[in-house]
């Protein structure tokens, strides 16, 4: 059997992220888990042994706690069909912000698996693949996260103790806005779509 690197995920191969240990005991980054929650199989398996697992049960029991949300600038997307938010995770965040330091109007990013488009001239995402499938972005720095009602990171929600044993909602493609907002939003997303074609 295949041997796992100490504090290193066999998905990303990366440092572990939210760490969720499966029944057989192998280690993912809770996102990495949620990649395989969302793929088409009917059976969820290891990906390092093969041994099924219920996704259900693992997401239960993650939990952060809410001092975690603590760098100078936070990059949040719209919680599904709800006015809150959920916090990007840490490298998602570091890739946002390096980018949008840099000036960029847009960015193409993975995501537990899926390829978004990081819109930050209109401050959406999108999964590349449905563009319609919209939600609202911001960047607010410590201060202006009071404003916000946060309800956790990528989907692991904010505790008091970090024990809660909820999760959901990992930038799962949905849209906060009404409809004609969103047409509006469709149609500039496309153009830009077009335009990244254009320069790729």
């Amino acid at each position: 059997m295949q041997e796992q690197i100490e504090n290193e995920c066999p998905i990303c191969l990366q440092k572990l992220l939210y760490p969720v240990k499966l029944p057989c005991n192998h280690i993912f980054c809770f996102l990495c888990i949620k990649g395989i929650r969302k793929s088409p199989d009917a059976v969820k398996s290891c990906a390092m042994c093969r041994k099924p697992f219920n996704i259900e049960e693992i997401e239960q029991n993650v939990g952060i706690e809410k001092t975690s949300i603590d760098k100078q600038f936070n990059w949040f997307y719209q919680s599904k069909g709800s006015t809150s938010f959920w916090a990007f995770d840490e490298r998602t965040n570091e890739e946002l912000e390096q980018a949008y330091s840099d000036e960029k109007d847009h960015l193409i990013i993975s995501i537990a698996g899926f390829v978004y488009c990081i819109d930050f001239l209109r401050l959406i995402q999108y999964p590349v693949n449905h563009p319609e499938r919209i939600r609202k972005i911001k960047r607010c720095d410590e201060l202006n996260q009071e404003s916000l009602t946060i309800k956790g990171i990528a989907g692991v929600r904010l505790t008091e103790s970090g024990n809660d044993n909820s999760t959901s909602d990992v930038n799962e493609e949905a849209s906060g806005t009404n409809d004609d907002e969103l047409s509006q939003i469709l149609s500039e997303s496309l153009q830009i779509e077009e335009v990244i074609n254009r320069t790729n």
